[in-house]
């Protein structure tokens, strides 16, 4: 899932999302499948990870949320969408 979503294609999250993926799932840097759509600016991603109940409070290696990603990356309205479904 992570592939599809820093590269922007959503029909591969969606089936994986559908097929019953770990949505939360982070890999060795902490990157979440959010982080990396956030990273590239995959709005749609991003949105579609959120609807579907992604931990948008999860941290990488770092500490930093995907909403510090996006935005470290250029993408405040991202960052905004992001932190506006903190719990």
């Amino acid at each position: 899932m992570q592939y599809a979503a820093e590269r922007g294609v959503l029909e591969p999250v969606g089936k994986l999302l559908n097929g019953g993926a770990n949505i939360n799932h982070q890999n060795h840097a902490g990157f979440s499948a959010l982080h990396k759509s956030a990273n590239e600016g995959h709005a749609s991603i991003v949105q579609k990870l959120i609807r579907s109940g992604i931990d948008v409070s999860l941290k990488d290696k770092k500490g930093n949320t995907a909403g510090v990603t996006a935005s470290g990356n250029g993408f405040t309205k991202l960052k905004e969408i992001i932190e506006s479904h903190s719990k």
